[in-house]
């Protein structure tokens, strides 16, 4: 049974650690039973992670500084395994790899019992998805990530939406590939759009941001933290001005 100190964080480390348990089940699946297409979907799966990492980096490159790439504030311990000493993560967090791969599965398997008409079947991956998806963004409650006893988002929910819609037309697109059906390239067609359109809008909002000026939607602590020793020295020494009022 498990100790009830370890209850409260169970379903968050099941969401974070989904991408991984994908990947092992999959596999093993492939070797236990020789299947080809469980060996496949693997593959997929393997690919699938290369692109989101690749869209990463493209998107970094594209906008280093543009807030959709960045995560929310306070987000930390993004992982997929929980770290023990949690620190606030630097990485970007466009489009979101969680999201993406729940996404890849959740398309892959509903081509997989799709033609057995069962409902229950479809309800159930796309459940877990979609709960994969939500335990990343704010909205994520006892699935959210906690860290340091408090609840923490990973992405926004934008960063979410992105991944998934690049796991649905990737994995939708690979399975018309892998049965040699048409329309495998406009999918990935879409993917390649869905990245440019993201590309552009970050390029963007930090042309905006750039024109806005380097204080603009800072804090106070971080607009005294941004002006330096110096500046907040001089105005420290510069007389007030006193009042006209009697």
């Amino acid at each position: 049974m498990t100790e009830k100190a370890d209850a409260s964080p169970l379903l968050a480390n099941v969401c974070r650690t989904m991408p991984y348990t994908a990947y092992v089940g999959v596999s093993s699946y492939a070797i236990v039973f020789r299947s080809l297409d469980a060996a496949s979907f693997f593959v997929g799966l393997l690919v699938n992670e290369a692109v989101n990492h690749l869209a990463k980096a493209i998107l970094k490159k594209a906008g280093p500084s543009s807030s959709l790439l960045k995560r929310p504030e306070g987000a930390a311990d993004t992982g997929i395994y929980p770290q023990h000493h949690p620190t606030k993560s630097t990485t970007s967090g466009m489009p979101s790899g969680h999201a993406q791969t729940s996404a890849f599965c959740a398309v892959v398997l509903t081509h997989a019992v799709w033609d057995s008409g069962a409902a229950f079947p479809l309800c159930y991956i796309w459940s877990v998805a979609l709960l994969v998806m939500v335990s990343r963004t704010r909205f994520g409650g006892i699935l959210a990530v906690s860290v340091g006893g408090k609840r923490v988002a990973q992405h926004t929910v934008l960063q979410v939406l992105v991944g998934a819609i690049l796991g649905c037309v990737l994995g939708h697109g690979g399975v018309l590939w892998w049965k040699g059906g048409a329309g495998y390239l406009v999918c990935f067609a879409v993917a390649l759009q869905a990245l440019f359109i993201t590309i552009v809008a970050a390029l963007l909002e930090e042309m905006c941001a750039k024109r806005e000026g380097p204080y603009e939607g800072l804090t106070e602590l971080e607009f005294q933290d941004k002006r330096g020793p110096g500046q907040k020295e001089a105005q420290r020494r510069s007389p007030r001005k006193r009042s006209t009022k009697n």
